[in-house]
């Protein structure tokens, strides 16, 4: 494999152009902060999904 990544790459982080390696992705990184925060706030899945729709937050159906 040659140390090259070859699945997918979780929400919030993305793979570097150049070199193939996993990076943050900084402005999707703040919506599953936002998402951990509304979770720790005891909010259910569907309340989440309704948040981040409600904010036009566009995740891919990767959650």
């Amino acid at each position: 494999m040659n140390g090259k990544i070859t699945e997918k790459v979780p929400y919030g982080f993305m793979r570097h152009e150049k070199y193939d390696v996993v990076v943050m992705d900084c402005e999707k990184m703040e919506s599953v902060k936002l998402m951990f925060s509304l979770c720790l706030d005891g909010m259910s899945l569907g309340q989440i999904k309704n948040v981040i729709d409600s904010q036009g937050i566009k995740v891919s159906g990767q959650i």
